[in-house]
């Protein structure tokens, strides 16, 4: 199934659902096991770690892709769940002091339908949504741009890419070590900035790699600011809910940032480069 389109879509389906059970659960075991001062801490460092992952990874993907073959991505895929698993296996401890019944589906519909009613609820999940959406866009489309339009390999663009890594460990650093100083509400008011002079940067740099680079690296350094917060704050009041909460805001967050990214490439977004040629 290797060679097959169909397959290799039917294998990330299996993978998104194993990714989707491991986000759900390190957000709501979190939650069971932290509370008051601890637990703003202990979630913005989970956020911290999915909010850096997607912007890492292609550096290690377009070196394992150049010198070994895109076969060999899934296998250090595998090995690094195998080693995962074993790590869980012996460390984790279980953190639901009462275990319940499974919830019918009418339940988890009630409850979905509670939490997408709370405005506490939605306004921060939306801000995790919106910037996981900028995010996401600019990794899927940036890769384009740099090896279809300016002509680099895989190997080059993984080097490129470790500047906008930079500014997410940057971002979520400085969110991480201000935000207990000035607060949460004031940390997310930067972000808009931060994305609005990325947007302009992008829209009147030259088109080479070091100005693209630096212009997703403003944009990724707003988004390792208000990542974290927005994902802390969005599971603190829902302890009895955790997993619910934890849930429906990882689906919301890769069901609207699949559907921002989709909508901006149809509008344009992939022929940025041909346009500025």
């Amino acid at each position: 199934m290797n060679h097959s389109f169909e397959g290799m879509v039917f294998g990330r389906f299996l993978q998104g659902i194993g990714t989707g059970c491991c986000a759900v659960l390190a957000r709501a075991s979190t939650r069971d096991q932290f509370s008051g001062a601890q637990l703003p801490i202990a979630l913005s460092y989970i956020a911290m770690a999915a909010s850096i992952t997607p912007v890492v990874a292609p550096v290690l993907g377009g070196f394992i892709n150049f010198h070994f073959g895109w076969n060999m991505v899934f296998v250090s895929l595998f090995s690094y769940v195998a080693l995962a698993w074993v790590v869980i296996t012996m460390l984790f401890k279980e953190t639901i002091a009462e275990k319940s019944p499974i919830p019918s589906f009418k339940r988890v519909v009630k409850q979905y339908g509670e939490l997408l009613r709370s405005s506490y609820f939605i306004s921060f999940a939306s801000i995790s949504w919106l910037n996981f959406s900028l995010m996401i866009t600019a990794v899927s489309v940036m890769p384009f741009i740099m090896q279809n339009q300016i002509g680099m390999n895989s190997d080059e663009y993984a080097l490129w890419v470790l500047i906008p890594a930079l500014g997410m460990i940057g971002g979520t650093t400085i969110c991480n070590r201000v935000r207990p100083i000035i607060g949460t509400r004031k940390m997310l008011l930067c972000t808009p900035a931060l994305h609005f002079a990325s947007a302009i940067w992008l829209f009147v740099c030259p088109m080479e790699p070091l100005y693209i680079m630096l212009g997703q690296m403003l944009m990724i350094l707003g988004n390792g600011i208000a990542l974290p917060c927005a994902q802390a704050m969005v599971m603190m009041p829902y302890k009895k809910q955790a997993g619910a909460a934890a849930a429906l805001s990882g689906g919301g967050q890769m069901i609207v940032s699949s559907l921002v990214s989709m909508g901006l490439v149809q509008l344009g977004l992939s022929q940025l480069g041909t346009c500025r040629l």
